[in-house]
């Protein structure tokens, strides 16, 4: 009868470890399926975390060319100044030898107006003097007007 016992307490114990073998393999199975799961997530985070790389990569050129187009600019803006100011200048010396000239021309013109006005002072007196018959003395006169 102890026999017996013990056998069936040997038949308990291997359906037991029966029992517990295939939850170890139930578990298995589980432990192998969350791998695989954990190495398709590592697998997108990884390709995610690649994209992410090469989008501050574009960033990063973008903030470059950028940078290149704001000195451009900013050297643009500091010729343009520059010019300005070169322009500036010469309007300013253009406009100081324009004056110079207009002066100069005026002084002309007032210069001509005078002798245009003796030569007619000068024509008026011998056309007096002739038809006066006083050419001597207007010879004198004519004279003291030129000088």
């Amino acid at each position: 009868q102890q026999n017996k016992k013990l056998s069936e307490k040997i038949e308990e114990n291997d359906k037991k470890i029966k029992d517990l073998s295939e939850k170890v393999e139930d578990k298995d199975a589980k432990i192998k399926d969350l791998s695989e799961k954990a190495e398709e997530k590592d697998k997108k985070i990884k390709d995610f975390s690649e994209k992410l790389d090469e989008k501050d990569k574009k960033i990063e050129n973008i903030f470059e060319k950028l940078n290149e187009k704001n000195q451009q600019f900013e050297e643009f803006k500091t010729d343009s100044l520059n010019k300005m100011k070169d322009l500036e200048l010469q309007l300013k010396t253009e406009k100081e030898n324009n004056l110079t000239k207009m002066s100069k021309t005026n002084n002309q013109i007032n210069l001509n107006t005078k002798m245009q006005n003796m030569q007619i002072a000068v024509n008026f007196v011998n056309k007096f003097c002739i038809a006066t018959n006083q050419q001597g003395q207007c010879q004198k006169i004519i004279e003291d007007v030129k000088n």
